[in-house]
């Protein structure tokens, strides 16, 4: 554990320059742009494991769950094993991993996310789901000089005509009761609406004094933060990361670091390859450049063709182009429930909480 302590961070900050030699998709609309989101790793239901990463809870909340409802054995028995919860960071435009955070299954996205600010480059803008929603948060990205870019729904409360900055008809704030009764000021932000598969996304973006989006340009890097999901399937499923090995806690959070890091080394590699001969980096296909880590290893002492190299069937490690259709049509069962996200409760500011924002001084980022 000493020694992956000091050697994880220094092979992440040697990846990370070596993503910034990339030009070709270093940025998005002239803007760093990264995606945020976490996901829950599976253990062996181990004593140790279990000790360190299935926290415990009161047997009142073990027996119920939602409104009241009983929670059926099987599930119960699953929200009980050994997890990891995995904060990352992705850059969207090459499609790779930046930094991450791990520990219990009950941890936070938001404050993960704190604490990886500084390893950004200035300037950076944040791309989440509703799930990053949050004054204390956005204040704190603004702050750093970062920008943000997150979904609302119906459960954000939004205000218009505040009078507090400059505005336009999208200016809207972010400044809950709470928070206003401490005299803490609000932050703008502005309200862009897209196109959904079935119903209209409302998100907010807050960018740096210098850097322009049209709603067309958020619209596309919200859609690209997808490729974190993607991400997380690459690593569970087609990385075989889906449950780890290790039963003892100690080695499960080195497996997971140096497993995280194998596979960001891979991508990096191929992407560069890739990079080299002029093709888009999202032509990269995962399963592919894994193929053929994995055949350079096997074959090594005994090529099949001593001339087919890693760099050449690197080169080959491409998703096919036809056009995928669509799955939900099959009549495959559902697992999840689909819940749609109303819109942001978005008021005009009442005449006492204008008179209170002319009070605070103008909030000044980064």
């Amino acid at each position: 554990m000493p020694l992956t302590g000091t050697l994880i961070p220094i092979l992440q900050r040697a990846l990370q320059q070596r993503m910034q030699s990339l030009d070709q998709s270093w940025k998005l609309f002239g803007l760093v742009v990264f995606g945020m989101d976490g996901s829950r790793v599976d253990l062996p239901r181990t004593q140790s494991n279990q000790r360190a990463y299935a926290p415990s809870r009161s047997a009142k909340r073990k027996q119920k769950t939602g409104r009241g409802k009983q929670r059926r054995p099987s599930r119960q028995k699953h929200a009980e094993g050994p997890q990891f919860w995995l904060t990352t960071i992705y850059h969207l435009g090459l499609q790779l991993p930046w930094d991450w955070r791990s520990g219990p299954s009950n941890g936070s996205e938001r404050a993960d996310v704190q604490e990886l600010l500084p390893t950004l480059p200035d300037g950076a803008l944040l791309c989440g789901d509703a799930g990053f929603v949050g004054y204390d948060f956005a204040r704190k990205v603004l702050s750093s000089g970062h920008g943000l870019l997150i979904r609302v729904g119906s459960n954000v409360k939004l205000l218009k005509k505040l009078g507090y900055a400059r505005e336009s008809a999208t200016t809207v704030y972010l400044w809950p009761d709470k928070v206003s009764s401490r005299s803490e000021p609000p932050l703008a932000f502005r309200h862009v609406t897209i196109r959904g598969l079935r119903h209209p996304i409302h998100l907010i973006v807050h960018l740096q004094a210098g850097q322009t989006l049209n709603d067309k340009q958020v619209a596309e890097i919200y859609r690209a933060r997808w490729g974190v999901e993607v991400f997380y399937r690459h690593f569970k499923q087609t990385f075989q990361r889906r449950k780890l090995r290790s039963h003892a806690a100690h080695n499960a959070h080195i497996e997971l670091q140096w497993s995280l890091v194998g596979l960001w080394s891979v991508l990096l590699y191929a992407s560069q390859e890739l990079d080299k001969q002029g093709i888009p980096i999202n032509r990269l296909s995962v399963a592919e450049s894994l193929r053929a880590f994995r055949q350079i290893a096997r074959d090594y002492y005994h090529p099949a063709n001593p001339r087919d190299t890693l760099r050449q069937r690197l080169r080959r490690s491409l998703i096919d182009t036809y056009n995928r259709k669509q799955k939900s049509s099959r009549s495959y069962p559902t697992k999840k429930s689909k819940r749609t996200t109303g819109p942001p409760s978005i008021k005009n500011a009442t005449a006492q909480q204008q008179e209170l924002a002319k009070k605070i001084p103008l909030l000044k980022y980064g």
